[in-house]
């Protein structure tokens, strides 16, 4: 059954969820699929993101060959150099701008990207910790 990328990530389980829709290239993100294993392959770049490649490999395997989903990596503090690392190499149009006034506009708007998501990405390591401890102290 065809389903888009946006699709067969909400049917990740809590954790895996996130971190796939936060790396999804948002021009992927409604394209089709057959299969869980099929979105996770053509989404992102593995190596591009946080969590590395051999997790995501992992993850795709677990629906591919049944293998067991790996856990879910520990980020207590991601530099935001990673952020703007991983914005610049998924992005299709980043190695096409020169040396002009368009790489100015495309530095300026990289840096307005790699900062909302910075912002988002600590905001949700502060939820998740506080529901953890919610949940530790019932």
């Amino acid at each position: 059954m065809e389903k888009t990328v946006n699709e067969w990530f909400n049917e990740l389980p809590d954790g895996y969820r996130g971190r796939a829709l936060n790396n999804a290239h948002y021009s992927l993100i409604n394209t089709y699929d057959s299969t869980m294993a099929e979105a996770i392959c053509r989404a992102f770049s593995w190596s591009g993101t946080p969590e590395g490649h051999d997790f995501w490999s992992d993850v795709k395997d677990h629906y591919a060959k049944g293998t067991p989903l790996p856990p879910l990596p520990e980020h207590a503090n991601i530099p935001m150099s990673v952020f703007l690392d991983y914005e610049l190499r998924s992005s299709l149009w980043a190695s096409w701008i020169g040396w002009d006034w368009a790489q100015n506009i495309s530095a300026k708007y990289f840096v307005w990207k790699v900062l909302r998501k910075y912002a988002r990405y600590k905001r949700s390591k502060y939820i998740e910790q506080a529901i953890k401890q919610n949940s530790q102290n019932q």
